[in-house]
This record gives structure tokens, sequence and C-alpha cells, in this order.
């Protein structure tokens, strides 16, 4: 059987235990063969093995720990987490591009959460908040007990890999628009938005949830126009200067 043009052995090395743990329905922390018994078994050398071990390590699917063997790594999408990481680390954060991906992820989080109807999730997005609620009226940060509210609508979902989905954007999310909103009366009616979505959700009515969670967004679509703006009159100045 020839090698695809491009493909490297280790690759197809890295393919076939890939294809071996799901054969055996490998779980996170079950042991892999030894470095040595795959070397055996795949008829390449220890160099081959290595590398597509470093390569599987990489991309969160297996964990080596030295002295101990090979184990099935808990990924929870670690490959994609680490791309996006180093994508924004190298290139910036796009905040008009990171903004659209919040939506998308938000309103889809409403849909999932009234299709899976779990109770005990919904009124924990209300507890949040209440506290963030607290935190207003005490002329506190309330971003802590925000970010509550939203991760508690994304666990609504009983989806994990969406849940996750929602955990690589938030701390990126939470930073660039850290202060979007400050005033009072502001935050305030971010707080009736957050009732409205939790009313809704209870409802199953999506797409009210939906539109309010689409006003709650607002401000920030303000604060990013306004960004846009002033970024765009200053490349201008520069261009002139």
């Amino acid at each position: 059987m020839g090698i695809p043009p491009k493909t490297t052995l280790a690759q197809i090395v890295s393919d076939r235990i890939r294809n071996y743990i799901i054969d055996n329905n490998l779980k996170p922390g079950d042991k892999l063969p030894s470095e040595k018994d795959l070397t055996e078994a795949l008829s390449v050398s220890r160099t081959v093995v290595r590398e597509s071990l470093k390569s599987l390590q990489a991309m969160g699917m297996i964990r080596i720990k030295a002295g101990e063997g090979i184990y099935v790594d808990d990924s929870t999408l670690k490959s994609v987490h680490n791309l996006l990481d180093y994508h924004w680390k190298t290139n910036g954060i796009q905040m008009k591009e990171l903004f659209e991906t919040r939506k998308v992820l938000e309103l889809g989080a409403i849909k999932l959460a009234v299709e899976n109807n779990d109770f005990e999730q919904i009124e924990e997005m209300d507890k949040w908040n209440q506290l963030y609620l607290e935190k207003i009226n005490q002329n506190e940060n309330p971003r802590a007990a925000d970010i509550g509210f939203h991760r508690a609508l994304f666990k609504a979902t009983g989806n994990s890999t969406f849940y996750q989905l929602n955990e690589f954007t938030l701390e990126y999310f939470n930073k660039s628009f850290l202060g979007a909103i400050n005033d009072s009366e502001k935050l305030i009616g971010s707080f009736e938005e957050h009732k409205e979505v939790i009313d809704w959700i209870k409802a199953k009515n999506v797409e009210n949830a939906q539109k309010v969670m689409l006003r709650h967004f607002e401000p920030i679509q303000k604060f990013l126009d306004r960004y846009e703006d002033l970024k765009g009159a200053n490349y201008e100045t520069d261009r002139e200067n």
C-alpha cells in the first residue's frame, strides 16, 4: 500500500495509534503500549514512534509520563484551544471577530438550554444574576457574577463541547470588553436583561430569549463601533502624516 503524497511515516503511525485508541475504546487515563511495543508492532524505528507520540501529545490526545508510560489524555478540545491561543497571541485579538463569535455562541446556547430544560442550571443562572445585582448595589465589581451567569447558561445546554467552546473565548472576550460598560444604570439594565433571558428560557421561548440577548449585546456593539471608527481615523491620520 503506497504512502499518500506529502504524508510522512510519522503521520501514518500517528493515525494508527489514534485508530488503536478508538478501536479499543480507550478512555482518558487508560495506558497505551510502551514505546518499545509500538516500535515492534508497527515495524518502524523508535525515532518515528517518538515523533508520532510527541505530535499526539501536542494535540492533547495522549500524555507521556516519564518513567511511567503513555496514557490517553482528557483532550477536552485542547488542540483547538492551543491553536486559538497561539493565533490570538501572535496576531492579536480581532475584537469584531471575537464579538461575532460570542454572539453566535450565546444565541446557540439559548436554543440548546431551552431544548435541554435543565431546571437546576436555569436556577443557577438566576442565583448568579441575583449576585450580580447585589454587587451593583454594593458598588462592587459585578464582573465575576456576570461571568458566572453566562457560564451557567452554557452549562444549561447539557453540551460539554459547547461549554468548552465558550470557555475558549470567554477569557479573551471579558478582557477585551472589560471597560465597555461601567455605568450603574446600564449595569442595572444588564441585570434586567439577564432576568428576561431566564424568564423566556423557562417559558421555552427561544426567539424572545435570543432577542433579549441581542439587545444585551448592543452596548458592546456600540463600544466596538466607536473603537473601529477611532482606529480608522487614526489610520487616516497616520497616512496623511
